[in-house]
């Protein structure tokens, strides 16, 4: 008889033997340590704990409710150990070659089908059908073209297979959509990217809108510039008009109210 605790990964309870969370918490450790100079550290962390709550949710149901030792080596032989990052991962290693070569030699991983929301011009259709038939997005993009002025069938194909294929939200997601495997160096990579991605991005509308700014300036200086000597002179007379009827009404309501102070 081995003695359980409950743990909560990812917003999901578990009920996990004692040595077994022994064993996970000192690979998380060794995964956070490993990742601790990286920007993004915190959502590098979130998507690990959330992918190997998922393994765990297969890996337990209605006749085995407790995570054992056995599932946490399961984990860790699919997600890396942090020492190999970078090296190719053990869940390839393990896998048998029928199911991870192709006929050329080369290494494959399960593909499956998501809506890309990175490359999309609609709601990212053809770049998920791409990643998944292994296809150029732009030969997608072709055939439901002629779909569309050919037969007038594209569109709604287009909305259907839009409201049927969930979108890749989810840097696991992502990874599946593309065919990668979902280890901790593939995640930690992806999420890298992400915010470098997102650097640039802020960095060249942050340079737009300083150019912006002063191209607005340079326009603003250009017109007061190049005022004639009669703008100037109905400028003037425009703002003066402006104060005196600004002071009498100023004066005429000092006097309403002193003459209903002494009435």
């Amino acid at each position: 008889m081995n003695k359980t605790v409950t743990i909560n990964i990812s917003g999901i309870v578990f009920h996990i033997e004692e040595d077994a969370y022994a064993r996970l918490q000192d690979y998380l450790a060794k995964v956070r340590n490993k990742f601790s100079s990286e920007e993004g550290r915190e959502e590098i962390m979130a998507d690990i704990e959330s992918r190997i709550a998922e393994i765990f949710s297969e890996k337990t149901g209605p006749f085995k409710q407790v995570v054992m030792m056995a599932d946490v080596e399961n984990v860790i032989s699919q997600m890396g150990e942090p020492e190999v990052i970078g090296e190719e991962s053990s869940s390839a290693k393990t896998e048998t070659a029928s199911d991870n070569t192709d006929h050329s030699g080369e290494r494959r991983y399960r593909r499956r089908l998501y809506r890309d929301p990175d490359d999309k011009v609609i709601g990212g259709v053809c770049s998920g059908l791409g990643y998944y038939f292994d296809i150029d997005h732009v030969w997608i993009r072709l055939g439901f073209a002629v779909l569309f002025f050919v037969f007038g069938t594209g569109l709604l194909f287009y909305i259907l297979l839009m409201i049927i294929i969930p979108k890749a939200e989810t840097t696991t997601e992502r990874l599946e959509m593309r065919g990668e495997p979902v280890d901790i160096n593939n995640i930690g990579k992806t999420i890298k990217e992400e915010f470098e991605e997102f650097g640039t991005r802020a960095k060249r509308k942050g340079e737009e809108w300083k150019k912006s700014w002063k191209e607005e300036k340079y326009k603003w200086k250009r017109r007061r510039d190049g005022r004639s000597g009669a703008d100037d002179f109905f400028h003037g007379v425009f703002r003066a008009m402006s104060r005196l009827i600004a002071f009498v009404l100023i004066f005429v309501g000092i006097l309403f109210l002193i003459g209903l102070l002494t009435s």
